[in-house]
């Protein structure tokens, strides 16, 4: 191809770019060039081809580097035509551009790589690990990679590693060898080939013992074994619950009560487990201490005591005692004061170690919040005598107790032993420490005044009787009792059928203590026989004697009790009766029970006002009218007898 100058060819491509815009009015929209990139050897020649879009327009092509590849256009251009046409040739190795460009300033690249056959490097892998009788294929690495090359492999220790020309390596012996390969340009690469032994997995461990007792503290020792015995792996040890046991190392140490399992395992996964069980050792107690060693409680407080066990870790249950649980009890350590005093709360061990706390309790201190006074009104005559007594509340104050009269001369006291002075009222006040207070009052007659019928009277009594000989003699249940008041004093005139006066002057003495008490004086009461009460003679004796008693010579007193609706009881007595008073064998006696005597007196004509059912009239045993009204209204009466009436209902009806 003839060769045309650069500039020259220049020229033609300016002017014939000029020459057709001017006939087209316009030049290319759009310059390209193909192929691209392009790979040549050193000497190898190619084409490159510019086309252009929207108009035609001149191109031509400059190298960027003549010497590593030229590009020669001249008559292969056709400066008429959408595409021109370039050659290429390859020069040395490297890297350049190829331009293509336009009159109108668009411009196209063509890469170019210039390589050289004999300018080119090898490599291998640095190194490979190899097993005995493993192989291994290297590849070599050429660049460039297009460069066409033979290869000599080498290796410089056959008895480690041996390698074919194909580039395999085939282990021989545990050790080391390099492997070459040497390319047809002299150019060489190693790799470094470790080869070891076959490697052996287990395919099972087990451990020893299978299982383990320990205590708190205590460590032992487990044994694996890995199969085959030529397998090769790490051990692994663990356990499933720290707080009970840990493992190191197949070292095993008790922590705490419980159970868990402690496992070993190969690097490839094969286990093996051992059972633990981990007691608390029994630790028997050295001492125990008791906190406080001393209490100070009132009555019903409480305090919890605390008891220590030496050492720390002993094994033991608790007993709690004490030696006066009037005193304190105690309760799992907890005391509960009971009454005034001192004890010894004692823990025990299970051992027989022990401690004692003292513990003092003393009554607290409770004021009074009310007092009281019974009965709240007494009646008495001159000189006689009434004991009244005083409750405080509550029960468990402290107090002392102040007795006084406000009239020293109708009636005076000392510790609530009331005696009557003179004819009058006044009020016995009974007082506590702290102030509180109650009032009886007490009115006083003159010996015999207003007092004749309280007690005497006609009663029919009633009994139960136990007989014991059977006569004639006659010991009747029901019979008529008459007391009478003879110069102010009382006698039994008739009873048991006798006329008591025939025989004892003015009949049995009625000694009258209050109101509410008397009694019989059976002193002289030992010759009873005699008449009865109707004029017939009884050829015996009859004597009396309270059951209580059971003494003839000295018979004492038989007591007598009046009721609230005016009845009177009688203590059990006996009667004995004798036929003949030098014949002891022929006594007769009764015993006589549930003695009960109804007052049968007639009461006073009472000369009522009114009729109506509503209005209450009370009078007194002479027929004075004490008080009409409604019964709401009705005052205050001192103890005595009283005639009740209403409508035409009357009751003799008994105050105290």
């Amino acid at each position: 191809m003839k060769k045309i100058n650069f500039f020259t060819m220049l020229a033609i491509t300016i002017m014939t770019f000029m020459a057709t815009n001017a006939e087209a009015g316009n030049g290319p929209t759009s310059l390209t060039v193909y192929p691209t990139p392009q790979t040549l050897k050193v000497g190898e020649t190619s084409w490159v081809y510019a086309k252009q879009e929207g108009a035609i327009g001149g191109t031509y092509f400059i190298s960027g580097d003549e010497t590593i590849a030229s590009v020669t256009w001249g008559d292969l251009a056709a400066p008429h035509s959408y595409i021109t046409v370039a050659q290429i040739t390859a020069k040395k190795a490297g890297h350049v551009n190829i331009y293509a460009k336009c009159v109108n300033g668009l411009i196209a690249t063509c890469e170019v790589t210039v390589i050289d056959d004999s300018d080119y490097s090898v490599d291998l892998v640095s190194s490979i690990s190899l097993q005995v009788n493993e192989t291994y294929t290297l590849v070599p690495i050429v660049y460039p990679p297009t460069a066409q090359t033979s290869f000599t492999w080498s290796s410089n220790n056959y008895t480690v590693a041996e390698v074919s020309q194909t580039g395999v390596v085939k282990a021989k012996s545990a050790g080391t060898a390099t492997i070459t390969v040497r390319a047809a340009n002299g150019k060489t690469a190693s790799c470094k080939v470790t080869v070891t032994e076959p490697v052996v997995y287990p395919t099972s461990v087990s451990v020893y013992p299978s299982s383990l007792s320990l205590d708190v503290n205590q460590t032992a020792n487990l044994t694996a074994t890995v199969y085959p015995s030529n397998a090769t792996t790490t051990l692994s040890w663990s356990t499933n619950n720290s707080s009970v046991a840990k493992v190191s190392n197949g070292k095993v140490t008790a922590i705490g009560a419980g159970t868990c399992k402690i496992t070993v395992k190969t690097s490839n996964g094969k286990s093996a487990t051992c059972n633990v069980t981990v007691t608390q050792p029994e630790v028997n107690p050295t001492s125990v201490s008791v906190a406080p060693t001393s209490l100070s409680l009132e009555v019903n407080q409480t305090a919890n005591l605390t008891a220590t066990v030496y050492p720390s870790n002993a094994t033991t249950t608790l007993t709690w005692s004490t030696n006066n649980s009037s005193v304190a009890k105690v309760s799992n350590g907890k005391v509960t004061a009971v009454g005034a005093g001192t004890c010894k709360i004692t823990v025990k061990t299970s051992n027989g170690k022990s401690a004692t706390c003292n513990v003092t309790v003393t009554q607290p201190e409770v004021n009074p919040t009310s007092v009281s006074v019974s009965p709240t009104s007494l009646s008495l005559e001159v000189d006689q005598t009434a004991n009244l007594t005083a409750t405080v509340y509550p029960s468990n104050a402290t107090t002392t107790l102040t007795w006084s009269t406000n009239n020293s001369s109708v009636a005076k006291v000392s510790n609530g032993n009331v005696t009557a002075v003179g004819a009058g009222t006044c009020k016995i006040t009974v007082k506590t420490s702290n102030g509180k207070s109650a009032t009886c009052n007490v009115t006083v007659k003159n010996s015999g005044s207003n007092s004749s019928s309280e007690w005497a009277g006609t009663y029919t009594v009633t009994s139960s009787v136990d007989r014991k000989h059977v006569s004639d003699y006659y010991f009747p249940s029901t019979f008529t009792l008459k007391i009478k008041q003879v110069g102010g004093t009382y006698y039994v005139t008739e009873m048991l059928g006798l006329d008591l006066t025939h025989s004892i002057y003015e009949g049995i003495k009625v000694n009258v203590l209050d109101y509410l008490r008397a009694e019989l004086d059976l002193d002289d009461n030992d010759n009873l026989g005699g008449y009865t009460t109707n004029g017939n003679y009884l050829d015996g004796l009859y004597m009396i004697q309270p059951q209580s008693t059971y003494d003839w010579l000295d018979p004492g007193k038989l007591n007598i009790s009046r009721k609230s609706d005016g009845s009177l009881e009688i203590d059990d007595f006996y009667v004995f009766a004798f036929g003949d008073f030098t014949d002891y064998e022929s006594v007769l006696d009764a015993a006589y029970h549930n003695v009960k005597a109804s007052d049968t007196s007639s009461a006073p004509t009472i000369f009522a006002d009114s009729e109506q059912s509503d209005l209450l009239e009370i009078y007194d045993l002479q027929g004075n009218r004490l008080f009409s009204g409604q019964e709401e209204n009705k005052p205050s009466l001192p103890s005595g007898i009283y005639i009740f009436h209403r409508g035409n209902n009357v009751q003799k009806i008994l105050v105290h």
